[in-house]
């Protein structure tokens, strides 16, 4: 049996993905954390923050490679300007790829921050 040992990123300064990093067209796609976590599947703890001036607004994340909307991380924003915070657990690819997808709203924030992953 392997040790699994949680990597914690430490007190980080910023996000590492903020609004102009993600293209907001309602469609799943592909998003590289392989800088931050490497290429190779690892569990990710990811942050985000989202604040919309319209409603509904939702971001969503899933392991690439997945095709159905049942098993994704969703942060819904229900109240105009309000902001969410979430925690989600996704799994890269071999390549350190995840997947998002961002309904096409003019956001006002909508930023990711890996947190750790277990490796």
């Amino acid at each position: 049996m392997s040790n699994i040992t949680y990597i914690d990123r430490g007190d980080s300064d910023a996000y590492d993905k903020v609004k102009t990093d993600f293209t907001d067209d309602n469609t799943w796609r592909d998003l590289d954390l392989s800088a931050i976590v490497g290429s190779r599947k690892v569990l990710t703890l990811i942050h985000c923050y989202l604040q919309s001036p319209t409603i509904p607004a939702d971001f969503s994340l899933r392991t690439k490679g997945n095709s159905n909307e049942f098993n994704v991380g969703r942060g819904d924003v229900l109240i105009i300007n309000k902001p969410v915070r979430y925690e989600v657990f996704i799994k890269t690819d071999a390549y350190g790829f995840i997947q998002y997808k961002a309904t096409d709203e003019a956001w006002t924030v909508l930023s990711l921050l890996v947190r750790g992953w277990f490796e």
